[in-house]
């Protein structure tokens, strides 16, 4: 399972956390994790994130399947897996 990355476990300014993009309210929008070395399944948490537009994945060791509801957001109009 993937760690959480340091900001993500808490309430905290995610603007400051490498390749994550939020909105004014602090909701995140985007994940650029395409070529980050990732290993091992997604966190279901991943399903969660309400406001995400675009999701990249791509070029990593991911495994197993994706979360459900990981594409059933409204919001998300990208996804690179």
């Amino acid at each position: 399972m993937l760690a959480t990355p340091p900001g993500l476990a808490g309430v905290g300014d995610c603007e400051k956390i490498d390749y994550v993009t939020c909105d004014a309210d602090g909701d995140v929008t985007a994940l650029d994790l395409g070529g980050v070395a990732l290993q091992g399944p997604l966190p279901v948490s991943f399903s969660s994130l309400a406001a995400l537009q675009r999701l990249y994945l791509q070029d990593n060791q991911l495994s197993g399947v994706l979360p459900e509801g990981t594409f059933a957001g409204a919001a998300l109009k990208c996804a690179r897996v």
